[in-house]
Order: structure tokens, then C-alpha cells, then sequence
């Protein structure tokens, strides 16, 4: 990096110019008596400059000024990103007219394979905002086989994954001819990372938690594409970012009891990105139902993984407030550590109560209950986040034609329930599962999307056969099931 200082003083000639940066010396004596100085400034100025491994040159002429170039090495800068002077043009107008930046993509297909929902949704809805057409899988198998399919122009792999890792799955891809630019999406950017990637064939890989400008700029490197100023949308600024802001937020975990409602530290522009982080919120409570459970068991394996899963999901929806925590259980896992789990176990389900989607109490109540209290507590109905009470109703409805199919699910529902209860009851998890895995496919097709992640927590529940996990989430669709709303129609109801 380098800084161009020009003055137009007295400069210097190239005899002077020789001895400038020399302890004690200026240009001439008439320097010290007109100026002042001691003749060390530059001296200790150039000394500062090697030791940041970059150094003072100058030019100079007499009686027309001096140009020092101060020069500082900055070391690799592959991962950093530059601003250009036309983002800068763009930033500037943008403030003075109230409008925002907004990246605008041709059109393109894109594979998302990530067995997180959080981290796809979230890039779902960035891409989608920017005009890409967005397939999702959730594990590497699944991954593969839309990829041998379809011709995707990139794919956003995962690296750790259930079925089959994004490894695995990229060098199958690769093994059979494809050339499809493939990222790595990872929360493990450690040393070394980007070589072992390349080598499994991947094309990069992007750092989870996901950072949406960086990730943007990528995907219009990759993609082609640029920013465009829009008119400000309304937007809810979080309580988190204004607290760091005015230097008011607390630090450090070990007052995580005393807590205020931790916001998300992202701009909830719309209700879709809100949903992403109340989504986030609902999951949590499973997972660190799976988490205690694993505990109980000793599971380390499983606990790790679930802290994992915490460390790359928490930060992409912006609650960045369990990366640490997070990576610290994951790593005690590893190391089976009995002492420093339960303790961090019980920091993150301190976190967890007093998450809160600012605005959710009005703004949200009706789509999806109230996620949390502003004054920081929460009851036992309130822990991480209430399942939706509102009527909830199939995005096929507004379509006739399907007001009988809708009807009939509906009526099967409350049958499956049930069975669900009795399952859980009985221990017959197998069964469990597979009702489960109904669950997860059916809902989504006739339009209760609601139904898809607490069926697919339940599905992992009963084949783990954790009936504590299961209970909950079982108690979770029942409230769902009890707010569902078929279609008003005379037949819809009709077996």
C-alpha cells in the first residue's frame, strides 16, 4: 500500500536528497533555523515504514516541491475485498437520493446443497432477489443427483453433510465429466482449507456464517452481474446493531442470564428475511433438545455435530452471539470434555431465551406468535420461540381446484396426529419415522409448508429414538395442526 505525500515547499536537489533520511541532517542549516526540527522525523518515519516491511522514497526539485511515497507492505490480499471507485460514486448518490444498492443477475440456474434450511433459505432469497433461479437438496446425495440432471450454472455445496459430504458428492461430479463450477459453503475455514477443497474439486469456498455483501459480490463475480440504486425499502433496524452503535452492548458470555432480547445482526428489510431468523429460533429448540440428549447419552460424535450445525446457522441468520459458544462445544465435544460441555450447554440455552425478532410482538403476532419479551424474560410457553397459533392456511388455496385435496389432508392430519402420539407412546419409532417422513413430504405438496421442519425434526428424533425430542416436536405440530384452516367450501371437507 502506498501513500503519495506532494507539498510545494522549498524543495531539495539530488546532493541534499542524498542525505535526507540520515539521523541529525536537514537539507541545509538555513532548513533548521527558518523550520525548526532536529533532522529525526524522517529518519524515525523511514524506520517505521521497513519495519513494516515497506520503506520512503522521495523526489524533489528546488524551489518547486517534494513528493514522499510511503510505501507498507499489506501481506496477501487474495480474501480481501477492494472497493471500487464506482461503488463509491454509487454509495454517495445512493445516501442523497434515499435509496439502497441492490445487485441485479442474469439470469442463471443454482444449485444450493446444504442440509442446513436456515443457511438455504437465506441463500434462496438472496439469489432469488438478484433473478437466479434456485434448486435446493439437503444432503450431498440428493445433491449429486440433480446435479447429473440438471446443467446448473454453479452449485453451492456443503462440506458437511448427512448421506453423503460435499466431498464425496463433488468428486462423483466431477468423476463423471462436469465442469460446473462448484463452492464450497463451510463453517471449517481453517488453514489449509482452500487446498484441500480445490483438490476434492471445488472450484472456492465461501465461509459460513455467510456475510451477504461478500457473498453477493462472489456470486457477481461468478455469475456476472451488477449494482443498482433502488428506493429505500422500510426497514426494521435491530435493537443489536443500535447497541453497537452507541457502545451499549454487553460483553463477553458470562452474562448471559442477565441478557437484554438479542436481535438478529442482520437489516430485516421484509417479512421473508424475518422469517428466515424466526425459523432459526423454532429450530434452535429442537436442537438443543438433540444437544441435552446427546449429552445425557454421552454422544459426543452427535453433540459435536450439533454445535457444528449451531456455529454456521446462528451467524448466517445474524445471530452471531453463539459463534463462540458454539465453536467452543464443538471442540469440547471433540475432545470429550465433560467438564466444559454441561457449562456451555447451559450458556447456549441462556442465549437461546432471550432471542427475539425486534417487532415480532405486532408486527409478527399473527403470522408467528409472540418470539419473545422485550424486557428480556421468557416463560416456560416462550423458551426459543411459540409455534405459530394463527389460522394457517395453504398457499393452494387461493386456487379452487385443489380446495378438495386441500380438505381431505386436512381431515388426514388430525387422523395422523394420533397415530403420531400413540407411536411416540408405545416406542414404536420406526413407525414414528416413517409417519414423519409423510409428514415432511405431503404437507409441503398440498401447501402447509409449516409442517416441513418439525417433520423432518421428528424424523430424526424417532430415528434416533430420543422420545423427549420427539414429545416436543410432536406437541409442536399438534399446535400447528390445531391452527390449520381448510378451505370454505361445501365438499372440501368430505373424505
Amino acid at each position: 500500500m502506498e501513500f503519495s505525500i506532494k507539498d510545494s515547499g522549498i524543495g531539495m536537489t539530488a546532493e541534499q536528497l542524498e542525505n535526507i533520511f540520515n539521523p541529525f541532517v536537514q537539507a541545509d542549516s538555513s532548513t533548521t533555523r527558518r523550520f525548526g526540527g532536529t533532522g529525526l522525523g524522517l529518519t524515525i518515519s523511514k524506520r517505521f515504514a521497513e519495519a513494516l516491511g515497506g520503506g520512503i522514497r522521495v523526489t524533489s526539485k528546488a524551489g518547486e516541491g517534494s513528493t514522499f511515497v510511503v510505501s507498507i507492505a499489506t501481506g496477501d490480499l487474495s480474501d480481501v475485498r477492494f472497493i471500487q471507485p464506482d461503488e463509491i460514486d454509487l454509495s454517495d448518490a445512493a445516501l442523497e437520493q434515499g435509496l439502497v444498492k441492490k445487485w441485479v443477475l442474469p439470469h442463471a440456474q443454482v444449485l444450493v446443497v446444504d442440509d442446513g434450511p436456515e443457511n438455504r433459505e437465506l441463500v434462496k432469497f438472496l439469489l432469488q432477489e438478484a433473478g437466479i433461479d434456485v434448486h435446493e437438496a439437503e444432503n450431498g446425495r440428493e445433491g449429486l443427483e440433480k446435479a447429473l440432471h440438471t446443467a446448473y450454472d454453479l452449485i453451492l455445496m456443503d462440506v458437511q453433510m448427512p448421506e453423503m459430504d460435499g466431498f464425496t458428492a463433488t468428486g462423483k461430479i466431477r468423476e463423471a465429466g462436469l465442469e460446473t463450477p462448484i463452492i464450497a459453503l463451510t463453517a471449517n475455514a481453517m488453514k489449509g482449507f482452500e487446498e484441500e477443497c480445490i483438490t476434492a474439486g471445488y472450484t472456492g469456498y465461501f465461509s459460513k456464517p455467510i456475510d451477504v455483501d461478500l457473498f453477493m459480490e462472489k456470486m457477481a463475480e461468478m455469475l456476472g452481474g451488477k449494482q443498482v440504486a433502488v428506493p429505500r425499502e422500510t426497514t426494521v433496524e435491530t435493537k443489536a446493531q443500535q447497541e453497537q452503535q452507541d457502545g451499549t452492548a454487553e460483553q463477553g458470555s458470562n452474562t448471559a442470564e442477565n441478557l437484554p432480547p438479542i436481535y438478529p445482526e442482520l437489516l430485516i428489510d421484509n417479512a421473508r428475511m424475518a422469517s428466515i431468523a424466526e425459523k432459526f429460533i423454532v429450530r434452535l429448540r429442537e436442537q438443543h433438545a438433540a444437544m441435552m440428549a446427546a449429552w445425557e447419552k454421552r454422544d459426543f460424535d452427535q453433540l459435536s455435530d450439533l454445535a457444528h450445525w449451531l456455529k454456521g446457522a446462528g451467524g448466517t441468520v445474524g445471530f452471531k452471539v453463539f459463534n463462540d459458544p458454539a465453536a467452543k462445544l464443538e471442540k469440547a465435544a471433540k475432545n470429550k470434555d465433560g467438564t466444559t460441555v454441561p457449562v456451555l450447554l447451559k450458556e447456549i440455552e441462556a442465549l437461546s431465551r432471550h432471542l427475539t425478532i425486534k417487532g415480532a410482538k405486532n408486527e409478527h403476532k399473527d403470522d408467528a406468535g409472540q418470539l419473545g419479551t422485550d424486557n428480556g424474560e421468557a416463560d416456560e410457553d416462550t423458551t426459543f420461540a411459540r409455534i405459530p397459533t394463527a389460522p394457517i392456511r395453504s398457499r393452494l388455496a387461493t386456487n379452487e381446484r385443489f380446495h378438495r385435496t386441500i380438505g381431505r389432508f386436512v381431515v388426514k392430519l388430525h387422523e395422523k396426529l394420533e397415530e403420531m402420539e400413540e407411536l411416540c407412546r408405545d416406542g414404536e419409532f420406526d413407525e414414528l419415522a416413517k409417519l414423519a417422513h409423510w409428514l415432511k413430504g405431503s404437507a409441503g405438496t398440498v401447501g402447509f409448508d409449516v409442517f416441513t421442519e418439525p417433520a423432518r425434526e421428528l424424523e430424526r428424533f424417532a430415528k434416533e429414538q430420543q422420545r423427549q425430542g420427539a414429545e416436543r416436536v410432536i406437541q409442536d405440530i399438534e399446535r400447528l395442526v390445531n391452527a390449520v384452516e381448510a378451505p370454505e367450501t361445501d365438499t372440501a371437507m368430505t373424505p
